[in-house]
């Protein structure tokens, strides 16, 4: 099962937000120090945030004097992003775009794809997505992905979950349906309910290196948390670090 453009309709809907409030600045901090502390950044380079959602990572970037580029087919998120931006009185620039036609060869230094922003499409059009990710870095720049860990995800997987927050009563049900990670949220707010969709491809590690290989790139380093922890079948992330050949 999968609704058509499902992500049009989620990542622009404020309820995205009562899902996912625990995703912190913490934990964007966590992801830029790691970046940080792999790959030999330089102020003048032009960092793309590939799937920005509303730019908690841009904003890491751009406090640490970084240029920073972010774009999202969500007009929702551009908007927020934009707003945080001027109330911080940060540099960097955002705007929204369809992945999929994404066209800025060899435009950036560093690309990143922060928390899971990658694998919602049909597999012709993720592959072409990374393709217009990869074509966007100049030779010997980088790319970051950060996954999910197929293991960790299937061998942990939470098939029903209910909670409340604030005002309403939110129930998520998870299902593994062709090779894809399947979720239903139902949000309830007095007499009023709504329904959305999430599906993700799942991507090994190896799909990943294949995909980058064929790109032109090649696997430098992987990791299995934030905090820089080894890659494992245990591990809750799937972070690549990959640079262009």
């Amino acid at each position: 099962m999968m609704y058509k453009d499902w992500f049009k309709y989620w990542f622009n809907s404020h309820q995205y937000f009562l899902i996912y409030k625990n995703r912190n600045e913490e934990e964007a901090r966590q992801f830029f120090n790691l970046i940080e502390k792999n790959i030999p950044l330089q102020r003048q380079w032009r960092i793309l945030d590939f799937c920005c959602g509303y730019g908690r990572l841009a904003k890491i970037f751009s406090r640490e004097g970084y240029n920073i580029t972010g774009i999202d087919l969500s007009e929702f998120f551009i908007k927020e992003a934009k707003k945080m931006f001027r109330e911080e009185n940060l540099q960097g620039e955002f705007k929204i775009c369809d992945v999929r036609n994404f066209k800025e060869k060899d435009a950036y230094e560093l690309g990143i794809n922060f928390f899971t922003s990658f694998g919602y499409f049909s597999e012709e059009e993720n592959l072409l997505t990374f393709k217009n990710l990869c074509e966007s870095i100049v030779k010997n720049g980088w790319v970051v992905i950060d996954y999910f860990n197929p293991d960790f995800v299937i061998n942990n997987l939470v098939e029903k979950e209910k909670f409340e927050f604030e005002s309403s009563e939110i129930l998520i049900e998870r299902k593994i349906e062709n090779e894809r990670v399947n979720k239903i949220i139902v949000i309830k707010t007095n007499d009023r309910v709504e329904k959305y969709f999430e599906s993700i491809r799942i991507y090994e590690l190896d799909d990943f290196k294949n995909m980058f290989e064929r790109n032109g790139f090649t696997t430098v380093k992987v990791f299995g948390d934030y905090a820089g922890n080894s890659f494992d079948s245990n591990s809750p992330r799937m972070i690549i670090f990959s640079q262009k050949q």
